[in-house]
């Protein structure tokens, strides 16, 4: 979890230097490694199962749908979106799996779920910041607002304990 928001900061410092080219290549690329590592955490929590599959599914062929058939402008970048969208779609997943250990870890499973989701949302109002024609320059405002808003909740789950059903012990992720 450490490794991702590491590389969640390296993706905002590529990003803040320049939203086109290599900057936002590697800002993407940083992101998208950061979104793996959370992923990882989780999975290191909540093996992946076979339903984790169908959530994937609920949350990102919708997502595919939207950006294949709306009105944006990818610029050659569309396999790199999808991809993307793909990463973050299995980082809300494995969030959404932590939902077993709800009932002795109330605090650190909604943190670490609505920050992956406001995480994921924030990165959908990306979508119409830097590849929909004539995007509201309010976006960008909503974008930092939900995307910090995220982070902390996510950084707060962290330093919760997490007891699990498995082991009926306690580690701190």
């Amino acid at each position: 979890m450490l490794a991702g928001f590491v590389l969640s900061f390296f993706g905002d410092l590529f990003l803040a230097l320049g939203s086109t080219g290599i900057f936002f290549i590697l800002g993407v690329l940083s992101f998208s490694i950061g979104h793996i590592m959370f992923t990882i955490g989780y999975t290191s929590i909540t093996q992946f199962h076979g339903k984790d599959i169908a959530i994937f599914g609920l949350i990102f062929l919708p997502c595919a749908a939207l950006m294949l058939c709306g009105n944006f402008e990818y610029k050659n970048m569309l396999v790199l979106v999808i991809i993307y969208a793909a990463i973050i779609c299995m980082m809300v997943t494995k969030a959404i799996s932590m939902r077993v250990y709800y009932k002795e870890n109330k605090a650190s499973v909604s943190l670490s779920i609505i920050g992956s989701i406001l995480f994921f949302v924030s990165d959908f109002i990306l979508l119409f910041v830097f590849f929909y024609p004539n995007a509201h320059p309010i976006l960008q405002h909503l974008n930092s607002i939900v995307y910090y808003g995220g982070q902390g909740l996510l950084a707060l789950s962290f330093g919760q304990k997490l007891v699990t059903i498995r082991t009926n012990t306690s580690r701190n992720r």
